[in-house]
This record gives C-alpha cells, structure tokens and sequence, in this order.
C-alpha cells in the first residue's frame, strides 16, 4: 500500500492525519471528480429523465458488482446503506425477536449497537448482555468472554472488528 499515494488522493490528509471517519471524513479527490460529474449530468439531462435514471441503475449495478468482488459475496447478499448505523438497525430490527432471546454486545460498543439494542429489549423482551472489556483488554481475552456469554438463547453477538473508542482489534 502507497500512503503517499493515498494522501494525495486526500488532501486533507496532506496536511494532518486524519481518523475521524465514524460519522464524515474527506473524499478522495477522485471520488469528488466523479460526484461534480454526475451533478453536471443530472442539472444538464433533468434528474428524473429516463436517462438520468438508467445510468443510475447502471452505476449501481457496477458498484454492487464490485463490492462483490472485494467481499467475496454475490450482488443478493450486499445491501447499501447510507450510514453503518442504518445497517445496524436493519439487521436488528430485521429479526423476529422473542421474549428470552439474547444479544450479546460490549461496553466499547458504539450507541448505534446499544441503542436498537436496548429497543429490542423493551418491546420484544430480548436480553441485552453488555460484556466489560477493558480498552487494554488482550484479543484472547475479549474471545473468552464472548465464549462464556453464548447460551442456546443468544440470537446475535453484535461487536465491531475493531472498536471505535479504543481501537481494540478483535482477534480472528
């Protein structure tokens, strides 16, 4: 990997180190290009014209493609979200709780996984079991833990790779 060559593509990135990416972070310059050009497209053709809307299909089409690609996943098992908290509370919501059933989450999770957690709680009756890991917490230990939470009842673990309030990388 070229860092170098990655910060020219954020020039915002030539300036400082950037790592403030939860929520909004800089486009790289290519990304801006094409987004100006499809801006042009659409004042220029109408936003609604035929058109317009098939090369929307189209560019979605490729993009699914080719986050398949990189995934290793078929076009049907992607879904594009606006943001990772959307997607947290489609899979949440998505499923059919019961009174009894488990979530199993962490303490250095986000408020996007705690949140539609704790809603799963007080309308379904699911349990939301909160593990403690401690920021300085070894991967092997963070696997232990998880391990002894899972019971026959537990419907989702929900935990990010990497946590976002400390950087603590789930080993695997």
């Amino acid at each position: 990997m070229d860092v170098a060559r990655l910060r020219e593509q954020i020039p915002a990135c030539q300036r400082m180190v950037y790592v403030n990416t939860g929520w909004s972070g800089p486009s790289p310059v290519s990304v801006t290009e094409a987004i100006k050009e499809r801006l042009d497209y659409e004042m220029e053709r109408g936003p609604t014209t035929e058109d317009v809307l098939e090369s929307g299909r189209e560019i979605q089409a490729r993009l699914l493609e080719a986050v398949g690609q990189l995934l290793n996943a078929s076009t049907g098992e992607i879904c594009l979200t606006e943001n990772t908290t959307e997607g947290l509370n489609i899979v949440l919501n998505g499923l059919p709780w019961r009174e009894g059933d488990e979530i199993i989450t962490c303490n250095l999770e986000h408020s996007s996984v705690l949140v539609p957690a704790y809603y799963q709680q007080r309308h379904h009756g699911a349990v939301v079991k909160v593990l403690d890991m401690a920021p300085d917490e070894q991967p092997g230990a963070y696997l232990d833990k998880i391990e002894a939470a899972v019971t026959a009842r537990t419907r989702l673990v929900f935990l990010s790779r990497i946590e976002y309030s400390s950087g603590l990388r789930l080993a695997g």
